[in-house]
């Protein structure tokens, strides 16, 4: 796993993504932080579930009444850990 900074990254983003895709991992320190470029296939990426009220401070009342009834008819049961 290479480190690489993030003016770097920004330069040489074609390369990155070509070697990110052969399978090469990078990290790029920003802000205290570690962020690592890797490969993921669709299956590894999880599924956030929502539980009920999650927009309820964000939205009014009738926006998220519409909004509960559209996200019960496509949402699991259960929730995923």
């Amino acid at each position: 796993m290479q480190t690489v900074t993030l003016p770097d990254a920004q330069t040489s983003l074609p390369k990155l993504a070509q070697a990110v895709l052969e399978g090469e991992w990078f990290v790029i320190p920003f802000a205290g932080k570690k962020m690592v470029l890797h490969l993921a296939e669709d299956d590894d990426l999880p599924v956030p579930a929502r539980e009920p009220g999650y927009f309820a401070d964000c939205l009014e009342e009738d926006e998220f009444r519409d909004l509960e009834i559209a996200a019960a008819a496509h949402c699991p049961t259960t929730l995923v850990p």
